[in-house]
């Protein structure tokens, strides 16, 4: 089945950006289907095909277009290397409801680390991907029990933080990252961090308080 829109954005031509009026144009060719017509629709959209056919047919002789490609090429990335099978764990530990019956309220912080190597040279990001607490963004949604009065995220989330500015994580955004650099030849990283719970409501009940995020490492 065709789709309903196709759009054909403008790009980079000859090594420059679009400006003024071609920067973000976008042309858009739409086809529209409706069988609820009936029979009388169909004998007026023949003759309108017939025309458009005809047209197109004409602009095919009389005109030409060009086509630009952008992209680029990059080295390869970092290397995870204190993960295992790609995991890193982190034990939050075990606190008290009542540590956390209060909105704002925080236990922890549990420092972890990612340790990278074969960085290339430049600014380094790191983003947390995963399900935010609806409503705070830099709050890491617990993966609920499924069970009334023992899911505590219903009221609890993990805040991850750069462990030296205390700088809160934004869930699947760079934008609140610290930049880190590569310190030596090899592309060395070691990333310093902190994870703590987070109360959002009042009443946190008793239960499993667990969470998985993936992160990524973005150059600058």
């Amino acid at each position: 089945m065709l789709p309903d829109v196709f759009a054909l954005k403008a790009g980079y031509q000859n090594g420059r950006a679009p400006t003024g009026s071609q920067r973000n144009s976008t042309l858009h060719f739409i086809i529209i289907f409706n069988q609820s017509w009936g029979s009388k629709m169909k004998k007026v959209l023949l003759p309108i095909a017939a025309l458009t056919l005809t047209l197109a047919s004409v602009q095919t002789f009389a005109s030409d277009g060009t086509v630009s490609f952008t992209g680029s090429i990059t080295q390869s990335g970092c290397v995870v290397t204190n993960a295992t099978n790609q995991t890193i764990s982190v034990a939050m530990g075990n606190y008290s409801s009542s540590a956390l019956s209060s909105p704002t309220q925080t236990a922890g912080p549990r420092p972890f680390e990612i340790d990278l190597s074969k960085c290339t040279t430049g600014s380094i990001k790191v983003r947390f991907d995963g399900t935010a607490v609806s409503g705070y963004p830099s709050l890491l949604k617990l993966t609920p029990t499924g069970v009334a009065g023992t899911d505590p995220s219903t009221s609890v989330g993990i805040q991850i933080t750069d462990l030296a500015s205390g700088g809160v994580y934004t869930i699947g955004d760079t934008s609140s990252s610290v930049p880190f650099q590569a310190t030596d030849s090899t592309g060395a990283l070691n990333i310093k961090l902190a994870a703590r719970y987070y109360a959002f409501a009042k009443g946190t009940p008793s239960g499993q308080a667990n969470a998985t995020t993936n992160f990524s490492i973005e150059y600058q």
